[in-house]
């Protein structure tokens, strides 16, 4: 498994306009570099804390949406800290909704969960971070090359924004966790 979240091929995308070849190898080692930045950035996944209202705890079959889809995995939920075991709910991750079993009778008024999970957003942040930084090489290699240091300044114009609707949306009931993630 990479150590990534993002593909080459989206890479690749970002960076066509420099119109030189770089290897696979080098553009996987450069996302990989991405993604252990991410933690300063974002965090390795986002955690939304729900409070639950009375009219979702009396829904027989209670429904949840996440902030930002789709997602790249959910990890879990969790009900007062608690643990919820993954056979009480389904998620749809095209459409970032969590729908619990309706024999799962837990979720009362007043009852918080948290939503674990990375969203495909935090692979497109890592590539924004992939090209920014190979960019920058090239705008130093090139002497100064105008139209680079104009890519430059426009992923980090698009970094900003990303990092700023990430960090910004539910600013008081979401978390960063940053957390160093363990690839296998």
């Amino acid at each position: 498994m990479s150590g990534s979240y993002a593909r080459v091929e989206d890479l690749k995308r970002k960076l066509r306009f420099l119109g030189q070849e770089i290897s696979d190898y080098d553009l996987q080692e450069e996302l990989e570099a991405a993604n252990r930045r991410l933690p300063a950035h974002v965090g390795t996944r986002f955690i939304q804390k729900q409070y639950v209202t009375s009219a979702e705890a009396t829904q027989t079959t209670p429904t949840f949406k996440l902030w930002h889809t789709p997602l790249l995995s959910f990890e879990k939920a969790t009900l007062n800290d608690e643990t919820i075991t993954a056979s009480n709910y389904t998620v749809d991750t095209e459409s970032g909704t969590v729908v619990f079993e309706s024999s799962y009778g837990e979720i009362g008024s007043s009852t918080v969960l948290k939503f674990y999970y990375v969203p495909e957003i935090f692979a497109e942040l890592e590539v924004l971070l992939a090209a920014r930084e190979i960019v920058a090489w090239n705008l130093i290699n090139t002497t100064g090359d105008v139209m680079i240091g104009t890519k430059k300044e426009m992923f980090d114009d698009a970094i900003a924004r990303l990092k700023n609707e990430i960090n910004g949306r539910g600013a008081f009931t979401a978390a960063a966790d940053h957390q160093v993630r363990q690839i296998p």
